[in-house]
């Protein structure tokens, strides 16, 4: 086995002793990657189990902070979970879980763990330099963490938020209404020009998915093998990938080589971040979420450091006009 490998991601369970995450190993470890992939660090597939966790659903996310071009505060990490729980009856439908890197860990645990959420620490996303493709690293290399999430089998379907989201309603109504059995990749398709045939434009801060090994490994694939577009990419601007633009090339188009299969389209309301084309066709009453500038949460009903004040509470209700942290080439 290759130096490294071994590597088992920690959490803990609100006081209790410090738990691990088992994964369902086989004799000899299997893994995605081979020599000369793009990270330093292998990639098991080996599902995920915490244990702990008894909903058949979870409403995940994940808090990257300093390191791999992550950008994301511990703060806006917390109010988004501080929204989620105001909101939201997790001890009723489904369990919450935050995947974080070390650096998040030391800061945000304790608290998230005092209100029931699962935090899971994964490890260290490394740039392979020597990679085979001879490929730089990208800006937004963080966002290729959320791979990990296809790995937690012991979830019938999870609901992934990205940090940078705020709910305004119990998120159990995107749930409920795209459910299938079993449960569909569902994303909403944004309008975007210019993508080559066959390709369509989703935004992946919000989704609804059945984990499975087979789909971790096939994005990986497309990830390292670099079968995909990046969708910013031009001569007059850096590649801007992220792992949306390989989930992007995985969605269902009746091929063989389509990762996700056959796929629901999500109302772009539910994924809401101020764009013309949802200001235009999305009401207040529909918003459930908002995704992008709009995080913010009541300390005092949290409950927890460093979140958003009250101040600004009455603004993100109402402001159906704000944008987005990242430009996706939208109006």
């Amino acid at each position: 086995m290759r130096p490294g490998t071994l590597v088992s991601l920690a959490l803990c369970l609100h006081a209790a002793s410090a738990l691990r995450l088992k994964p369902e190993m086989t004799e000899e470890e299997d893994y995605v990657d081979q020599a000369g992939d793009l990270t330093t660090q292998s990639w098991s597939k080996s599902p995920l189990k915490i244990d702990g966790a008894k909903k058949s659903m979870s409403y995940m996310s994940m808090c990257i902070t300093g390191e791999a071009g992550a950008q994301a505060s511990v703060k806006q990490c917390l109010s988004a979970v501080c929204s989620l729980l105001k909101v939201a009856k997790p001890s009723k439908d489904a369990d919450i879980v935050m995947l974080v890197n070390a650096h998040a860990d030391a800061q945000l645990r304790e608290q998230l763990e005092a209100k029931g959420v699962f935090v899971v620490q994964v490890p260290s996303l490394v740039w392979n330099k020597k990679n085979s493709r001879k490929v730089k690293q990208p800006p937004r290399l963080y966002t290729f963490y959320k791979f990990n999430v296809w790995r937690f089998t012991q979830f019938e379907r999870i609901m992934w938020f990205d940090s940078d989201v705020f709910f305004h309603k119990d998120p159990i109504e995107i749930a409920n209404k795209y459910s299938t059995t079993p449960q569909k990749f569902t994303i909403a398709q944004f309008p975007k020009d210019n993508l080559p045939e066959g390709v369509v434009y989703a935004n992946s801060g919000v989704f609804l998915f059945q984990p499975t090994i087979k789909v971790y490994s096939g994005l990986l694939r497309k990830w390292f093998d670099g079968d995909y577009t990046p969708a910013f990419a031009s001569k007059h601007n850096p590649k801007k990938e992220t792992e949306q633009d390989v989930i992007c090339y995985a969605l269902g188009k009746g091929t063989e080589q389509d990762v996700l299969g056959d796929w629901v389209h999500m109302s772009p309301c539910y994924n809401y971040r101020g764009y013309s084309f949802q200001r235009e066709t999305c009401s207040v009453d529909e918003i459930v979420l908002k995704h992008g500038k709009f995080a913010g949460a009541l300390k005092e009903q949290c409950g927890m450091n460093d979140v958003m004040q009250a101040h600004e509470i009455s603004a993100i209700r109402l402001d159906m006009s704000v944008t987005p942290f990242y430009d996706e080439g939208l109006q």
